[in-house]
């Protein structure tokens, strides 16, 4: 007979493991998590808004940087994955009655913090030199990046739990990144770009998302980006409940 524990409760007990485990208990470790946001925006986004337009160009440029944090839950993610995989921790607790959305919850629940800190940052930023943005703006821009922060998760949770191959998901890894960094319209319009790059970028999730989130801040409803952000995150959350049933089997594995 297979025992069920109560969602609550197996929630707040992981969450406690996944906040220490992802060392948000410490606040060297934190301090350390404003480094990139600040790096993309301080560095690279001023550095090119003294050639491609200044203040507007940093008004472009914030909302991606946004959203590039979210991306980096797919690489947390799987690191996180990984190492309940190979030993066994995710399938003793799902044996032992843990509910998977409870478990799945708490996996989510530090990337999801790891982004509000880094959006924060840059929406700092965002102020700091000016942007014009409003609150309200702001706030469902930041929103709209933790929706993307659940997309990129939800893809790591994929492909630890579906893929036991450490080679071969390295190498899925590997040959996802730069592509999906650098031909989203991040630090440039896709208007001007060259043909191939702007192919790149229609079968490009992290597009769609730039795009949608970017209308958030200016206040544009971009009705098909949101749809297709949206039928992705289904899509995702379809497979990575299906990775999460098979990670109650699959223990000691790369």
């Amino acid at each position: 007979m297979r025992v069920s524990l109560n969602w609550g409760t197996s929630f707040n007990s992981l969450l406690r493991l996944e906040i220490s485990s992802a060392g948000l208990n410490s606040w060297r470790h934190c301090l350390s998590l404003c480094v990139s946001p600040l790096a993309y925006f301080c560095l690279l986004g001023l550095g090119l808004s003294g050639v491609l337009g200044g203040g507007d160009y940093l008004r472009f440029v914030g909302p991606g940087i946004i959203v590039m944090q979210a991306l980096s839950a797919l690489s947390q993610m799987i690191y996180r994955v990984v190492i309940e995989r190979r030993w066994g921790l995710a399938a003793m607790k799902l044996q032992a009655g843990v509910p998977m959305s409870a478990y799945g919850a708490s996996l989510l629940a530090p990337r999801l913090i790891v982004f509000a800190i880094q959006a924060c940052v840059v929406v700092i930023c965002m102020l700091i030199v000016g942007s014009g943005f409003s609150v309200v703006p702001l706030f469902l821009g930041v929103l709209a990046g933790a929706v993307c922060a659940i997309f990129w998760s939800l893809i790591g949770i994929t492909i630890t739990g579906l893929v036991s191959n450490y080679q071969t998901r390295d190498f899925i890894v590997n040959i996802m990144m730069l592509p999906l960094s650098f031909s989203a319209p991040v630090f440039y319009r896709l208007d001007g770009a060259p043909v191939f790059v702007r192919i790149l970028a229609r079968i490009n999730p992290l597009s769609y998302q730039v795009q949608w989130v970017r209308g958030i801040f200016n206040g544009e409803l971009r009705l098909w980006d949101f749809l297709v952000v949206l039928a992705l995150l289904v899509v995702a959350g379809i497979f990575s409940l299906a990775a999460v049933r098979g990670l109650r089997i699959a223990s000691f594995e790369g």
